[in-house]
């Protein structure tokens, strides 16, 4: 009889393990760094994107991306929750061996996207008033403004001098962003529309229009909406699509 009830337990008891971890003593590699990269090195490098990319073998497209995602999660903690649907997201972004500007966002910078969700940002990142609970209605042109507390509709902003809002410069006139470097500021502040960017010195700034597809850049601030800056034959260009090929920045860190 006591040999019976060994026999029964010897086959209940296995079933009593870890269940999040799968089989008992395995872990799901997905929640270490090493596993999760060797992942998403697969998921990258499928058979066009190493051809493309004229790598010598596959295995060194994935070495490589797995590389690329070591220096992306970093040695910290990584919300592992969030590590399956990162994977599938760079599986989808190279699927095509072609990148647009959202899954440049996610796979490449990480600032928005699965990916972007491995490393969250702290609690109160977003600043307050976040959440839209406690936000108030943006000022209208002209009216009194604080630039420490208030904000102006999109086409103003709240002139540290006069105190009230004030229309944006467009696109040749003047503007000012002082260099965060500069111990003293050398202007107030005098940001551009949201169709142009301030380029030049501090203190003899000019707001220029947004680049289109093929205008020079040298960040991806100076494109226009949807656009991004890259490497390209000759300098830096505004883009929507980064095509996969032998030269191209990101193939150069696929071999």
């Amino acid at each position: 009889m006591k040999a019976i009830q060994i026999a029964i337990l010897s086959l209940i008891l296995p079933a009593c393990g870890n269940d999040d971890d799968g089989p008992r003593g395995q872990v799901d590699p997905l929640t270490t760094v090493d596993g999760l990269c060797e992942a998403w090195g697969k998921a990258a490098c499928n058979a066009d994107v190493a051809r493309k990319c004229g790598a010598a073998r596959a295995e060194d497209c994935v070495e490589a991306q797995a590389d690329f995602c070591v220096d992306r999660v970093g040695e910290g903690p990584f919300v592992a929750a969030e590590a399956k649907a990162c994977v599938d997201a760079v599986k989808a972004a190279y699927a095509d061996a072609e990148i647009d500007l959202d899954e440049w966002r996610d796979v490449v910078l990480g600032v928005e996207g699965a990916c972007a969700d491995l490393n969250p940002q702290p609690d109160g990142a977003g600043g307050a008033g976040a959440d839209g609970d406690d936000a108030e209605a943006p000022l209208e042109g002209g009216a009194d403004c604080d630039p420490a507390t208030d904000v102006c509709q999109a086409t103003h902003y709240c002139d540290t001098a006069r105190l009230i809002c004030r229309p944006r410069a467009k696109a040749g006139e003047a503007c000012c962003v002082n260099d965060p470097k500069l111990i003293q500021p050398v202007c107030s502040p005098v940001p551009c529309v949201s169709s142009a960017y301030c380029s030049g010195a501090s203190g003899s700034q000019v707001c220029v229009a947004l680049g289109g597809i093929s205008d020079e850049c040298t960040t991806d601030a100076e494109c226009d909406s949807g656009l991004f800056c890259v490497d390209a034959a000759g300098g830096k260009v505004c883009t929507d699509t980064v095509f996969l090929g032998t030269g191209t920045p990101l193939c150069d860190d696929l071999r």
